[in-house]
């Protein structure tokens, strides 16, 4: 009997001990079930911050491309402008150069001719002479006075 007590007594032990294991990992296994879900949130969680920050970052850096083409855009407009002003300015100066260079050769022609009649005139009467002469010399100087001003608009 002690020993059907025994075993009695040790089948109820093993069978209380496999019922507290059981209720242990039905309790284990409902933490980890938890758990993973909590994982698997969190990690949902983690992945659409992460899509996100994804897209906003794509957005930055179209902005940024966008800004960046618009930006080089206008400077190839403002160099290919400025290049047409310097154009037109270059050729407003050798239009410049070429009348102030026509105007000094006619001022020089008029001096030639005007020394022509000088000579040709020689023998006339002396007040014809120095009328002649006057005229030259007030030519010259305004000759001489036309292509220094001429000069300097054109150094200018």
């Amino acid at each position: 009997n002690a020993s059907k007590s025994e075993v009695g007594d040790l089948e109820t032990r093993l069978q209380t001990a496999k019922a507290e294991a059981s209720a242990r990992e039905k309790d284990l296994t409902g933490q980890l079930s938890a758990v993973n879900a909590t994982d698997g949130k969190k990690i949902a969680e983690l992945q659409s911050e992460l899509h996100d920050q994804e897209q906003k970052d794509a957005a930055r850096i179209q902005q940024a491309q966008q800004q960046l083409d618009q930006t080089k855009a206008q400077e190839k407009q403002k160099v290919e402008e400025l290049s047409k002003q310097a154009e037109q300015a270059e050729a407003a100066l050798q239009s410049k150069v070429a009348s102030t260079d026509s105007e000094l050769k006619e001022s020089r022609a008029q001096v030639s001719r005007l020394q022509e009649q000088l000579q040709q005139q020689t023998n006339a009467s002396k007040s014809e002479v120095e009328d002649l002469e006057t005229r030259l010399q007030t030519a010259k100087a305004e000759a001489s006075a036309r292509e220094k001003d001429l000069t300097g608009q054109l150094s200018a």
